[in-house]
């Protein structure tokens, strides 16, 4: 008769598997970033130097989109699909599992009088799982 000997290592790395197995957080780094300003009351196009870097994180249900450095995140209730496309404050995300691209708008204050200083933006760029 063969007795199976329980071996604590072999254990704890399946059951790290597991858990972890639906722990997603990706860290998203721009790659391109264009948007326009208000020069004397005249929208032009411009562009910015992309150096944004993101956290995007599965947990408790809902994506979470957060600054790199930033301990405050945006909430996108989006499903946790291979492609999704959420709206948080004043701001949309798409992101793409399978190419791992993203892109992020913010339209600030052409279209919003309260954020009429806003320069409105779109950042494309990549993703890696962390």
């Amino acid at each position: 008769m063969i007795f199976f000997k329980f071996k604590p290592h072999i254990f704890l790395l399946f059951f790290c598997a597991i858990a972890t197995c639906n722990a997603q957080t990706f860290l998203c780094v721009s790659d391109k970033a264009t948007g326009f300003k208000n020069n004397k009351g005249t929208w032009v196009e411009t562009h910015f130097t992309a150096n944004d870097k993101f956290i995007l994180k599965w947990q408790n249900s809902y994506w979470n989109w957060t600054p790199m450095g930033s301990s405050i995140g945006s909430m996108c209730n989006a499903k946790n699909e291979d492609v999704f496309s959420c709206d948080m404050i004043f701001t949309h995300l798409i992101f793409n599992k399978r190419l791992m691209r993203f892109a992020y708008t913010s339209p600030g204050g052409y279209a919003l009088e309260a954020l009429q200083g806003d320069t409105p933006y779109m950042v494309i760029g990549k993703c890696s799982p962390i």
